[in-house]
């Protein structure tokens, strides 16, 4: 990774003697924390020690870290921050989705969005590659966002094809049947969200605070649709 201008972190100069240097080794063990998946990563056990993250959350962080510095120019100062770092996550947090919707196959050879090529040959314009990046997404247009990713080094496939990581799972133990159930009334909120029946849209959110399932509401910058996340009380 190469950049040529000042770094800065949160807006100040990064230096050694004002102590606010922040190195890799950092930033890969930092804490997980995403809109759509609120205090996933425990801060400590009964014993007050905080746990040694998995694999899969240092492998995490590293995209997220790497997302973060391509929104920068390399010729331009670089202000790393802890907002640009939790939205950059919860960025490719919604990208990862859309990809495991489709069951997309990191192993097959894509062709890279001309788009993408483009601005990187334009004096490695990174920023306007993202922004093809998202145009992608919010077109849903999902194999050239994975094709995209993969290019810009943002794609593990590992966040893509396993089951077992805690990122992508919000049932909170739940067997099967009461996750479908949770679904199915999330999806019928959301019907009657669009269809203004505010009263409606209350009883199910009551309906399903009572079986301790917590819901957020919020608008997908890309689509500018509302969307509905959701996880069991702790």
């Amino acid at each position: 990774w190469m950049h040529n201008g000042f770094l800065q972190v949160e807006g100040e100069k990064m230096s050694k003697s004002l102590g606010n240097f922040i190195t890799i080794h950092d930033v890969l063990l930092h804490d997980v924390l995403l809109a759509h998946v609120p205090a996933l990563v425990p801060l400590g056990n009964e014993e007050g020690e905080t746990p040694a993250p998995a694999d899969w959350q240092i492998a995490w962080n590293g995209l997220c870290a790497r997302l973060s510095m391509l929104q920068t120019k390399y010729r331009e100062p670089l202000d790393w921050t802890e907002k640009r770092f939790n939205e950059s996550s919860d960025e490719l947090y919604r990208w990862y989705e859309a990809l495991r919707s489709i069951g997309f196959d990191c192993t097959l050879q894509r062709d890279v969005p001309q788009g993408i090529v483009g601005a990187l040959c334009d004096d490695l314009n990174s920023w306007q590659a993202l922004t093809e990046l998202r145009a992608a997404y919010k077109n849903q247009d999902i194999v050239a966002l994975g094709a995209g990713m993969g290019f810009l080094g943002l794609l593990n496939p590992i966040f893509v094809e396993r089951s077992d990581i805690l990122l992508f799972d919000r049932s909170g133990g739940l067997d099967d049947e009461t996750t479908r159930k949770v679904m199915s009334l999330i999806a019928a909120r959301l019907e009657a969200r669009k269809a203004k029946n505010w009263a409606e849209s209350d009883r199910i959110r009551d309906e399903l605070a009572a079986m301790g399932i917590q819901l957020k509401d919020s608008k997908n910058p890309a689509t500018g649709e509302i969307e509905t996340t959701w996880e069991v009380k702790r």
